[in-house]
This record gives C-alpha cells, structure tokens and sequence, in this order.
C-alpha cells in the first residue's frame, strides 16, 4: 500500500485500486521507478514508462 492506495504486479503491468484522491494518485504515479536487475546495461538506453489513469467513468488517459 502506497498513499492508502493497493496496488498488485503481474508481469510487466501495475494495477493501483482504491478510491484515493487525485493527489494520492499523484504521489503514487511518482513514486513509480525502473531498476535494472540483469548485467549488460546499454549505455543511453531509454526506459519508458507509460502510465494509463481510469477513474472507472471517464476515457483512459495514457501519460508519459
């Protein structure tokens, strides 16, 4: 639980659920980071993140 908010992980994907507030989200979405666990890092290799907000009534927002 991060800001009050559960989250669970499968695979490669994060689900948040909870009926937080807009800047619990926010906190949350912030504290989303990568960590490379492998050896053979490629210098200047670009990680993106996409993350995708539904609030349960409104169209899905993709953010990078």
């Amino acid at each position: 639980t991060i800001a009050g908010i559960s989250y669970t992980n499968t695979g490669s994907t994060i689900t948040f659920t909870s009926a937080g507030t807009k800047a619990d989200y926010a906190t949350v979405i912030r504290a989303i980071t990568f960590e490379h666990t492998t050896g053979n890092v490629q210098t200047g290799s670009v990680r993106d993140i996409t993350v995708r907000v539904n609030d349960g009534v409104n169209t899905t927002i993709n953010l990078r």
